[in-house]
């Protein structure tokens, strides 16, 4: 695909939903003075993924940093009540265009748009299977499921390293 084509566009951001406070600022400011969040670029893709420990992990792409993948440990989300909102507070992100989940057993790897915080744009599923393949240089894509939510799509995405 060409940089020009519909679906290597960032789409729009996505709407930030069930949100009725700000994000909690103790889980803000335990990531930014931990260094929790980690980044996945197209430089370290390929290393990043094959030495990313097996887990679950939330993640978050920004209109800020569309090709970044910036992730935290999902054991965060019970231990210090991190939600996707509060990863997007702690890298500066004013504008989310993909939240969802990252699980990871040895080669292989589940990335979604699972997040209740976020809706994402109907692109952005698009937008995701083109960074994975274009930019992260994943082609092993070995299936893709999808589930009616209550307002949305949860898909799933299932990579082979």
């Amino acid at each position: 695909m060409s940089a020009k084509t519909p679906s290597s566009k960032m789409p729009m951001p996505c709407e930030l939903k069930n949100q009725k406070k700000p994000p909690n600022p103790d889980a803000v400011a335990y990531l930014k003075d931990n260094n929790a969040v980690k980044g996945l670029t197209k430089a370290s893709a390929k290393r990043g993924f094959n030495t990313m420990p097996d887990g679950r992990y939330l993640y978050v792409v920004s209109s800020k940093s569309p090709t970044t993948i910036r992730f935290v440990d999902k054991k965060l989300e019970k231990e210090q009540k991190v939600k996707h909102p509060v990863v997007a507070e702690a890298i500066g992100a004013r504008e989310v265009v993909m939240a969802g989940e990252i699980i990871k057993k040895g080669n292989k790897f589940v990335i979604n748009n699972d997040s209740g915080s976020y809706k994402p744009s109907p692109d952005c599923n698009k937008y995701l299977l083109w960074l994975m393949k274009n930019h992260y240089g994943l082609k092993k894509l070995v299936k893709q499921t999808s589930k009616q939510l209550t307002g949305r799509v949860r898909e799933d995405f299932f990579y082979e390293l």
